[in-house]
C-alpha cells in the first residue's frame, strides 16, 4: 500500500465532513512532500524528521505544527491497527511546547464587538450569531452543526459538537436568546434543523468566519475571523 491509498482510506473512515477536512488538509501536504506512491512502510523516522524540518523552515506556528504531528501519528496508529505496518515512525515528532496565554492581539476587542453588532443589528441571523459566539466562546464548526434542538431557551445552554467530534455544553446570554428565537421565527420558513443556515443545510464554519470578518471591515477594525470571538471569551 501506498502513501496516497493509505491516507484515502483513513479519510473514509471518517464521515463528519469538518474532520476529515481537516485531516486532508494536513495529510494531503505530507503526502505531497514525502511522495503519494511512497510505500508506508518506507516512510520511516528519517523521513519524518526531515519533514518535521521542512515545518520549522516554514515558519509554522507551534500550534499548527503540533496540529500536523497529532494527524501524522493518528494516521500511523490507524495503520499499525490494520495490521498494515508494525511501528509508529512518527513517534520522533514531539509536541512543540506552547505559549502560556494565547495573545491579547488575537482578541476582538469590546469596543470592536460593539461596532460589529452595530453594524449587524439590522440582519437578524448574522446578528444573533455573532452574539452567539461572543457569549459562549465556541467555534466555528460548533455553531455551524448547532442544530434548534440543541438550544435550551429555559437555562440559556446550548449543546455544540466541535474539532474531534466533541460535545459540550455552552452558556448564552438573555439578549443572545431574544434574537435566536426572534432569527428561529425567520428562519423556520426554510425548513431544516441547523439554527444558523438560510437553505436547509448546515452553513459552513468558513462562511461564519466570513461573516465575522466581512462585518468587522465594514465597520473598519481589523480583518478579524469567527475565531477573535473566542479569543476574546477565554481572556
Amino acid at each position: 500500500m501506498n502513501l496516497k491509498e493509505a491516507i484515502d482510506l483513513f479519510l473514509g473512515e471518517y464521515t463528519r465532513a469538518t474532520t476529515r477536512r481537516d485531516y486532508a488538509q494536513v495529510l494531503s501536504a505530507f503526502r505531497d512532500y514525502v511522495g503519494p506512491l511512497r510505500p508506508i512502510d518506507d516512510v520511516d523516522k528519517i523521513t519524518l524528521t526531515q519533514y518535521g524540518q521542512h515545518l520549522s523552515r516554514r515558519g509554522l506556528a507551534p500550534a499548527t505544527i503540533n496540529k500536523y504531528y497529532k494527524t501524522i501519528r493518528i494516521l500511523f496508529n490507524w495503520l499499525i491497527r490494520l495490521d498494515a505496518i508494525t511501528s509508529n515512525p512518527a513517534t520522533v515528532l514531539k509536541q512543540r511546547r506552547l505559549p502560556s496565554q494565547v495573545s491579547r492581539e488575537k482578541a476582538m476587542t469590546e469596543a470592536e464587538l460593539a461596532r460589529v453588532l452595530d453594524y449587524v443589528k439590522w440582519k437578524p441571523r448574522d446578528h444573533a450569531l455573532i452574539l452567539f459566539l461572543a457569549d459562549t466562546g465556541c467555534r466555528a464548526c460548533g455553531a455551524a452543526g448547532l442544530c434548534e434542538g440543541n438550544v435550551d431557551f429555559d437555562t440559556g445552554r446550548a449543546t455544540v459538537t466541535e474539532k474531534g467530534d466533541r460535545t459540550r455544553l455552552v452558556a448564552f446570554g438573555t439578549e443572545c436568546s431574544v434574537l435566536l428565537r426572534a432569527w428561529l421565527v425567520r428562519r423556520r420558513a426554510n425548513r431544516g434543523d441547523w439554527v444558523f443556515s438560510t437553505h436547509g443545510q448546515p452553513i459552513s464554519s468558513e462562511a461564519i468566519s466570513h461573516i465575522v470578518r466581512r462585518a468587522c471591515l465594514r465597520v473598519g477594525v481589523r480583518s478579524l475571523g469567527s475565531h477573535s470571538l473566542r479569543h476574546r471569551k477565554g481572556h
